[in-house]
């Protein structure tokens, strides 16, 4: 064998983020100058440089280059022992090419991040949620939940109450909460709470949360009570009154009187009703003869439905943006919120006000692994006027990969629905 590789034998133990080196000796045993090229082999490859990239060694000398390794903190790297090789690739003569090998010990690290999907439930009784659990660690994580008000007014159910998370995978886990009491009648009321995440051994993260509970018995309820207890005394009264008399009186005398009575009557009320109209036209003309003097035209608000999808389609490792803008003369109400990422794309999805001057309000962050389609309700209605715009950035970080595709996408597919009401003033 005309060429010699050993690597330094020292044990190197590494964070992913941080740097390490190891030593190469390359000793050339051939008669002639040889110039040597080396090649990372396994699965820190990609993470490696070698220092010089080439080298030319002298009949019977030695040389030495450095591999610097710098893995970035990524769960595709497991902590533990992790084995890779170094070919070493004579130019004369290329035959004589050996693999050194060695082992970097990649020290574990932990990576968590959290979501509640929607943050804001409504209801009667119990408030549905999501929360969607993140390993962007390389080791396995063990996590348990809880759920907290200030005023003691919810009841919080876990299902499970503890997951088992592998490195790179998301856990889902449905929450429910109950108001402790209930509210039959009356305003609305906005439980705020917060749940906290706790991993094993780790930081716990706490998101916040709120559940709006409505009252059982509808608002419009007791007045329909009570337009059905004011028609039954109205009958009650027209039998004792009115119907009743009439019908055991037997003295056609008196029947014929009471017609004429009633007849006379009616063509008073019609007489009135006649001069009511006269005098609702007469000032009906009246104030448009004013608005006219006063240059004055008539305006009509109206209140729709407004109900809008913003889509995109993002190359991977790429941004974009499209935007919705808020028609002239008109405000819109947004109340409810729809997204959608049918093929399990991996990044974040972002929902932002932009005025008139530029200036830009964040409204939503979502984790785009968190969710296929998911809700979001808005406790309180968020509020666009013309001149502004609601936009929506999606940042593609890893295409999905849907089940039965015909191919494998090249692009983060997402959507959001609006849904609220439009509210436009027309001259």
């Amino acid at each position: 064998m005309t060429t010699i590789a050993t690597l330094d034998s020292t044990p190197v133990t590494l964070t992913p983020g941080e740097r390490a080196t190891v030593e190469l000796d390359i000793r050339n045993d051939d008669a002639i100058v040889e110039e040597y090229r080396f090649e990372v082999l396994g699965l820190l490859a990609e993470h490696c440089t070698v220092e010089p990239k080439a080298i030319s060694v002298y009949p019977g000398q030695s040389e030495t280059v450095t591999l610097n390794f710098a893995p970035p903190q990524d769960f595709a790297i497991p902590a533990g022992p992790v084995a890779y090789g170094v070919r070493v690739l004579p130019s004369e003569h290329p035959e004589a090419a050996v693999l050194p090998e060695g082992e970097i010990s990649i020290a574990a690290f932990t990576a968590v991040t959290a979501e509640l999907l929607p943050r804001t439930s409504r209801g009667r009784g119990s408030g549905k949620h999501r929360v969607a659990v993140d390993n962007r660690g390389n080791i396995p994580i063990s996590v348990q939940f809880s759920g907290t008000d200030r005023q003691g007014a919810l009841d919080f159910r876990w299902n499970p109450e503890t997951v088992e998370i592998a490195p790179g995978t998301v856990a889902f886990v449905d929450l429910a909460v109950k108001p402790v009491e209930g509210l039959i009648r009356g305003e609305a009321i906005t439980h705020p709470f917060t749940v906290g995440v706790q991993p094993v051994g780790g930081e716990e993260i706490v998101l916040d949360g709120s559940h709006l509970q409505e009252p059982s018995m509808p608002g419009w309820l007791p007045k329909a009570l009570l337009g059905v207890v004011g028609a039954a005394a109205l009958l009650a009264l027209a039998w004792f009154f009115l119907l009743k008399p009439t019908i055991e009186s037997a003295a056609k005398d008196a029947i014929q009187a009471s017609v004429q009575q009633a007849n006379q009557k009616a063509e008073g009320a019609k007489d009135s009703a006649q001069l009511a109209k006269d005098a609702a036209q007469a000032a009906s003309d009246s104030a448009n003869k004013v608005n006219a003097q006063a240059g004055k035209p008539p305006v009509a608000i109206s209140t729709s439905p407004f109900n809008q999808r913003l889509e995109t389609q993002t190359k991977a490792g790429s941004q974009s943006e499209v935007e919705l803008t808020v028609p002239d003369r008109s405000t819109i109400k947004l109340t409810d919120l729809s997204l959608s990422n049918p093929q399990g794309d991996f990044g974040r999805l972002a929902i932002s006000l932009v005025n008139p001057d530029g200036s830009r309000q964040k409204l939503f962050d979502f984790g785009m692994e968190n969710f296929r389609n998911a809700d979001q309700h808005v406790g309180t209605p968020i509020e666009f006027s013309q001149g502004q715009k609601i936009v929506m950035s999606v940042t593609c970080n890893k295409v999905g990969n849907p089940p039965n595709a015909p191919s494998q996408p090249d692009g983060c597919d997402t959507g959001a629905l609006f849904v609220g009401t439009q509210t436009t003033v027309k001259p």
